[in-house]
């Protein structure tokens, strides 16, 4: 048990917090004395059993001695767990441990320490106080402490021992084993007092006897060990009994009487009896013939090609060099892709070469014994190979397949040989793993080598045939006299590039425009005329236009303009119109339109502005006609209303005609507040109590004084909301309360 402690001062603060009760604290003892100087408690220190008490007292002096009558104290316990005390000083004790009481007065404390004890103890008792046990198991004594009145002491600490361990042991709870034949005194002590018990080990009769194992096996020659086990007539083992043995047949078999060892003696059957104390088991001993003591594979080795196959035959002999009657001979190799058994009988194998080469063990096992024939597997000799291709002339860039194949001096296919391949010019063409990789234009000879023979064929490369010419720009405008430079792809008819090309530059209208053999066209008069590139038998053609008069301004309308920045539908569409120098309109002349990406808007083709949705602002957007001349204008991106936050900054109870004031905060998806740029729609939940008017900053209104039941208002207060026109979706509120 723990005792909780407490510091003296800690418990005389206790003590004083009870004590200030009893009135204010006097400065001069009566009858004369000076003021409160000691508290002396008596006894100082006592021992109380539990359940017993004690009556402590208390004294007070001044600082010469003298005795201060009249004095109230107050008592305290620090641990009213192990004991308590009254206002009377009487303390009863209720668990062991120490602990201090306080008796206090004036701001003053006298401490004093109690140790409470346990009881005594009266007697013990030790249930039962006789019992008769047998070897190896276990009983359970239980002990009861009393005091001296014959009350039952609880929590007691109780010693056991035995005045014969090697008989009986007993543990620190009071469970006895019996250790062997005999008797011994179990004893219980507590407190000073002791009682007894008489523990009897007895023998325990042998009631059946098992012999293991049930079904002994052994060859002539050879020995088995056999055990019997003895149990008493609950089932349980009974250890160190004598058991004697016995042979019905010591022709076939014999038996040490004490030990148990079975030896063969001729094939046959014998029961063999085991006696422990008048009881007996037996179990039937079989003995068979010696043991194999060897095999020999016939032939030692064999030297055969993939596919070949061998006869292994075996010979099994016993220790004395007899042929084995009967005897099975099980066949397996150690390495089955080299040579495998493809068929079996009792003492022969039929062996089948391959696939794989190189040298594998066959093991024949019959007993415990085994014997082993090695097979040299190589392969059959390529006498020729054949190398073939599907097209014998191949184009430059198109990879094809050629094949090797071997054969034996019979014409007979041989698979699976490795195969070496080699180019006589891999400027050529390449050969890896059978695949042809054309270079260049040429002849070229592949060869495949097999086991050292080697075959070839002859294929002729020839150049790629030209697959598409193609003219970069298809269309353009070139000035009369001004000059543009087109270029030209030529590809091969399986796409790729074909460098340094010969190309023919034809002006199909060269009353128009003219071309060099390098594609520099110049612009001869107004006009469209075609120019064609061609290339081994393929063309492209391009068109070149030579506008009458240049472009000398562009103007773009409708302009400035406002789109939100991330709304599909809101859109502006540009527009723009071409003039001469002389500011004369052209028609139909093409624009390109910027910038097409990035920024807060980008413009297509044709004009057609949208927000992209990453930003709010002003962009300009610039059409370039197609000689230089540019016009722009400007297009506001807004952001689409995303938050609003309604506020009432006025009084938020209405009555009568009352008005107050709300404020609609908006801000954009930018987090911009928009406040000013954008429209809301407010609306009151019953017009007829609560009506609303303006726009982004409104009034609202209380009806003429009327009960809230009149009107059906069930519920109050009421929340006025607002909503932005563009994003009904971003939406506040204020709450009123409404009165009559």
């Amino acid at each position: 048990m723990h005792t909780r402690w407490i510091a003296t001062g800690a418990l005389l603060a206790i003590a004083l917090a009870g004590g200030c009760s009893s009135g204010s604290d006097k400065t001069t003892g009566p009858g004369g004395t000076g003021p409160l100087s000691v508290i002396v408690v008596t006894p100082d220190t006592a021992s109380i059993a539990i359940g017993g008490m004690q009556t402590f007292t208390a004294t007070g002096t001044d600082a010469q001695g003298r005795a201060i009558s009249g004095l109230s104290f107050f008592w305290a316990s620090n641990a009213d767990s192990l004991a308590t005390v009254t206002q009377g000083g009487v303390v009863t004790a209720a668990a062991v441990g120490t602990l201090q009481i306080a008796a206090s007065a004036q701001g003053k404390s006298g401490l004093a320490t109690v140790i409470v004890t346990a009881k005594p103890v009266g007697s013990i008792v030790v249930t039962p106080t006789h019992a008769t046990i047998r070897i190896a198991t276990t009983l359970q004594l239980s002990d009861t402490v009393k005091d001296a009145t014959g009350a039952v002491l609880t929590g007691q600490a109780v010693t056991w021992s035995s005045d014969s361990s090697s008989t009986v042991s007993v543990d620190g709870n009071g469970l006895v084993t019996g250790r062997q034949i005999g008797t011994a005194t179990i004893t219980a002590a507590a407190g000073g007092k002791s009682a007894h018990a008489s523990i009897i080990v007895s023998q325990i009769p042998v009631k059946s006897i098992t012999i293991a194992p049930t079904n002994p096996v052994v060859s002539v020659g050879q020995t088995t060990q056999l055990t019997a086990t003895t149990f008493d007539s609950a089932g349980d083992q009974l250890p160190g009994r004598v058991v004697r043995w016995k042979s019905r047949s010591p022709a076939v078999a014999t038996v040490d009487s004490i030990a148990g060892l079975v030896t063969g003696v001729s094939p046959g059957t014998s029961r063999i009896v085991a006696t422990s104390e008048g009881v007996s088991d037996s179990v039937l001993a079989t003995v068979s013939a010696a043991p194999v003591n060897s095999v020999v594979l016939s032939p030692n080795v064999s030297q055969l090609h993939v596919g070949q196959t061998q006869l292994i035959t075996a010979t099994v002999t016993d220790v004395n060099g007899n042929p084995v009657t009967g005897a099975t001979v099980t066949f397996m190799s150690n390495a089955a892709g080299i040579a495998s058994i493809s068929s079996a009988t009792a003492t022969s194998a039929q062996v089948l070469a391959g696939p794989g080469t190189g040298t594998a063990t066959i093991t024949g096992t019959s007993g415990a014994k085994s014997g082993t024939a090695t097979m040299i597997v190589s392969l059959v000799p390529v006498d020729s190979v054949n190398v073939t291709a599907a097209h014998d002339s191949l184009t430059v860039g198109r990879p094809d397949t050629v094949t090797a194949t071997a054969f034996d001096s019979a014409g007979a296919p041989l698979t699976g040989r490795p195969i070496t391949w080699r180019s006589s010019n891999n400027a050529v063409a390449t050969v890896t793993n059978g695949i042809v990789n054309t270079l260049q234009p040429g002849t070229v000879v592949i060869f495949a080598t097999i086991s050292g023979v080697a075959g070839s064929v002859t294929l002729v490369i020839r150049p790629v045939p030209v697959g598409s010419v193609t003219i970069t720009p298809p269309v353009d405008t070139v000035q009369a006299a001004a000059s543009f430079q087109l270029t030209v792809v030529v590809r091969d008819s399986v796409g790729n590039v074909i460098p340094a090309p010969t190309v023919t530059w034809t002006p199909l209208n060269p009353s128009i425009a003219t071309v060099t053999s390098t594609g520099l066209v110049t612009g001869v008069s107004a006009g469209s005329a075609q120019i064609v590139a061609s290339d081994g038998g393929k063309a492209d053609t391009n068109t070149t236009v030579v506008p009458a008069t240049p472009v000398a301004s562009v103007v773009v309308f409708p302009t400035p303009d406002t789109i939100f920045a991330s709304m599909p539908d809101s859109t502006v569409q540009l527009h723009d119109s071409t003039y001469d120098a002389s500011h004369n309109y052209l028609p139909g002349r093409p624009v390109t339109w910027s910038p097409a990406s990035g920024g807060p808007a980008t413009v297509g083709a044709s004009g057609l502005v949208a927000g992209t949705g990453t930003a709010a602002g002003t962009v300009t957007i610039t059409a370039t006609s197609a000689n230089g001349p540019a016009g722009s204008g400007t297009v506001v991106v807004l952001g689409h209303s995303a938050t609003v936050i309604a506020t009432n900054q006025g009084s938020s109870t209405l009555s009568g005609t009352a008005s107050t004031t709300a404020v609609a905060t908006v801000t954009d998806q930018f987090g911009t507040d928009v406040s000013a740029t954008r429209m809301v729609t407010w609306t009151s939940p019953d017009p007829t109590t609560v009506t609303v008017n303006g726009g982004t900053s409104v009034t609202v209104t209380g009806s003429t004084p009327v009960t809230l039941a009149e009107v059906g208002i069930t519920t109050n207060p009421i929340t006025i909301t607002v909503a932005a026109v563009d994003n009904p979706a971003a939406n506040g509120s204020v709450t009123l309360n409404v009165g009559p």
